[in-house]
């Protein structure tokens, strides 16, 4: 809802269809049974009750390394939609730890099939066909000295990285719904 007021707001523009997919992530370890929970897509707003009700359900615990560039990886591998008068492809990502790699996650036999293997798989994945080349984005907020801003945020393009603070609860999200506005109205 934030975004289409911003872009009403600033732009005079709606959006005519968003389609949100949420994937949740902890920790690869263990059977794995809790590391990842995903979504379809929702579209939105005519999804909106099934989508809070699939967020409010997704748990934050445990803590260490968290499989957040598995995470990536299936985000990266979804089912986008390529129609539109203008298309965008937007990855927000939020977590409050560092990641483990991927060449660890990949090796676990809990780990989804179709995840990246290592860096340039991944890095693959974001300059691949399967994401909008021009309108494709990727939000980060995570700490800083991680994987997402010292190898991500600076070496690939349209990508975008916040630094998280203490905790998320203290998060300014108005910047980062300024990001994603500007970007679906470029």
């Amino acid at each position: 809802q934030k975004i289409e007021q911003k872009l009403a707001e600033e732009k005079q523009e709606g959006i005519g269809l968003m389609r949100v997919r949420v994937i949740g992530f902890g920790a690869l370890d263990g059977d794995g049974v809790h590391t990842f929970v995903s979504s379809d897509f929702f579209e939105l707003p005519g999804d909106e009750s099934d989508f809070r009700d699939f967020v409010a359900g997704v748990r934050c615990e445990g803590g260490g390394e968290e499989s957040g560039l598995a995470a990536l990886s299936l985000a990266l591998g979804s089912d986008w939609m390529d129609s539109g008068r203008r298309t965008r492809h937007i990855i927000a990502m939020f977590t409050d730890e560092d990641s483990a790699s991927l060449e660890k996650d990949s090796r676990n036999p809990a780990c989804p099939a179709g995840v990246a293997r290592n860096m340039s798989e991944l890095s693959a994945q974001w300059m691949s066909q399967n994401i909008n080349q021009r309108g494709k984005r990727l939000i980060m907020v995570a700490p800083s000295n991680t994987v997402y801003d010292n190898e991500i945020a600076y070496r690939w393009d349209h990508s975008r990285f916040f630094e998280l603070g203490r905790d998320i609860q203290t998060m300014n999200f108005d910047a980062i719904v300024s990001v994603i506005s500007s970007s679906i109205s470029a």
